[in-house]
């Protein structure tokens, strides 16, 4: 029995990850590595993804979405959203820092962008960058919340 002659060979764990070196394909890259993913990332939380990369800039360096506006993006309430957020994080699709103003206040959350260890079933995780060139000044500490 042959197989199809369109059929795409599985590619490698390397073969996938090698565009996320190129700024031209880097958001492209990302979403088909996301894509290939599932199961391991559910539908919904995924389409947030997404979302989020459409309002990255091209290199991915600088995400700030207030969950407001992602909320209204996806047509849910902000909880929703927030719950998504929170999965993505969860699951580690995307890492969120917080910016302070001198004073102490917040004064927004940026993304960084991930790929999770064993997403493929190797031991190979990435990260984006994350210089939140936009930022300038403000102060960044990694959110973390304990599950």
């Amino acid at each position: 029995m042959s197989s199809h002659p369109d059929a795409e060979a599985p590619r490698s764990v390397t073969e996938r990850y090698a565009g996320l070196d190129d700024v031209r394909s880097l958001r492209q890259v990302y979403r088909q590595i996301a894509c290939e993913a599932t199961p391991k990332l559910p539908p919904t939380p995924f389409r947030f993804l997404c979302r989020l990369l459409d309002m990255a800039d091209r290199d991915l360096d600088n995400c700030f979405p207030r969950l407001e506006t992602l909320a209204g993006a996806m047509h849910v309430s902000r909880a929703v959203a927030a719950w998504n957020v929170g999965q993505l994080v969860k699951l580690g699709w995307i890492r969120r820092y917080e910016f302070h103003r001198e004073d102490g206040r917040q004064s927004s959350s940026g993304v960084q962008f991930c790929i999770p260890e064993d997403t493929f079933g190797e031991h190979l995780a990435w990260e984006g960058p994350a210089g939140f060139a936009k930022h300038g000044k403000h102060r960044r500490k990694t959110r973390r919340k304990d599950a």
